[in-house]
């Protein structure tokens, strides 16, 4: 990703307004942005410091940036007129740079070494292959005060239980206790072209803090969340509904199993389902906000005698393979879906959400709810207000 608006710039000096004023009035804090693209992030650096009445000289001294290219790196200089300590330097690459014991970051450029750590760092890092996360490690190791980063929020919204210990677990780990605020946004309203297929999220992060809370503006649905710790965190906040919905679904599989367990059985009968599934919005503020996001199936499958290319469930007689097929159609087991869905796949797990049932018998909403245990109407006109029609 290479563009940016200018919605976005204005996002981001919100943020740095947030910043302690000892940061900006002292003339001797550092600021860096590890991974500048077009130098914008740092412009805003310079206006904020600029309004507190340092020269362009005390300024310039005190600006990082690692570019990528020195093609970017004069880009940055002449679009925005400005100047500093900038270097052509891949900061992930640890045969050019490494962070020492004590947490300098150790390079060298034209035979000189440099040793160096930061007050803040400012960054809007590239998303491929999860590189974000390389790149938040990396700002969290070198940075002594404040951390504003803009990234995919996948790994923060994700709600799937790992046996193993993942990146993202030890990176939610790393930064629990000193998350100041994090807002959720659709980062297509701001990024030209960028075709993101999940929610943004705008970090920043306070070294100075030590408990697990934060605050959770999430633009995407119009709500602020007060969480106590990142492990809370959904793409449905703390909607008292939702978190019984998710208990008890939970709880049900647990005793029973899901539609991951028999996903690929054999049969006469199939329900074929593709890789992926469903649209976003690039336009909308809320990412999830179109009506076949949270299926499996496109209207118009049928009950097929084969299995498809990608993945399926297999039954023994078509009546059992329809009821299956006009039970993932439900809307309450789309809520469901809806728990795990992040993005356009539904291949990793998500099956694991949606209770097996006998599917001998045909389902509907109220009946699907009552074996979770509710009989009244309070979850489905949760469901009914969150989920959409399709």
């Amino acid at each position: 990703m290479k563009t940016r608006n200018r919605e976005i710039t204005i996002k981001l000096s919100k943020y740095i307004d947030t910043i302690p004023d000892y940061i900006w009035s002292s003339n001797t804090t550092t600021f860096v942005d590890i991974e500048p693209q077009n130098g914008s992030y740092l412009r805003d650096a310079y206006v904020k410091l600029k309004s507190y009445g340092h020269s362009d000289e005390n300024i310039f001294s005190r600006l990082y940036g690692f570019f990528e290219s020195e093609y970017m790196m004069m880009y940055a200089i002449n679009k925005y007129n400005i100047s500093g300590n900038f270097f052509v330097l891949n900061i992930l690459n640890e045969k050019e740079c490494f962070v020492d014991e004590t947490g300098y970051l150790n390079f060298n450029i034209n035979k000189k070494e440099y040793k160096m750590r930061f007050n803040v760092t400012l960054t809007n890092p590239p998303y491929l292959d999860g590189m974000h996360l390389r790149f938040l490690e990396k700002a969290i190791d070198i940075t002594d005060d404040y951390i504003l980063f803009i990234q995919p929020a996948s790994w923060l919204i994700s709600e799937k239980e790992y046996k193993h210990k993942t990146k993202e677990v030890q990176l939610k780990d790393k930064i629990k206790n000193i998350i100041s605020s994090i807002d959720v946004v659709n980062l297509n309203l701001y990024f030209k072209e960028a075709k993101l297929g999940t929610p943004g999220a705008i970090i920043l992060l306070d070294k100075h803090k030590k408990d697990t809370s934060f605050i959770c503006n999430d633009e995407m649905r119009g709500k602020t969340y007060a969480y106590n710790h990142i492990d809370e965190m959904n793409k449905w906040g703390d909607d008292k509904e939702y978190v019984l919905f998710k208990e008890n679904i939970k709880n049900y599989i647990k005793n029973t199993s899901s539609l991951l367990d028999i996903r690929n059985r054999r049969g006469k009968y199939y329900i074929n389902f593709s890789q992926l599934r469903g649209n976003i919005s690039y336009t909308n503020k809320n990412l999830f906000d179109t009506p076949d996001f949270f299926t499996l199936i496109p209207n118009g499958l049928e009950v097929e005698t084969s299995p498809g290319k990608h993945f399926q469930i297999g039954f023994e007689t078509k009546k059992e393979a329809q009821n299956c097929l006009d039970y993932i159609r439900l809307k309450s087991v789309r809520a469901a879906l809806s728990i795990l869905k992040i993005h356009n796949n539904i291949d990793r797990g998500e099956l694991g959400i949606i209770p097996n049932v006998d599917f001998k018998q045909k389902w509907n909403d109220q009946k699907f709810l009552k074996i979770l245990g509710f009989n009244s109407n309070e979850i489905l006109d949760w469901i009914e207000k969150n989920i959409p029609n399709y």
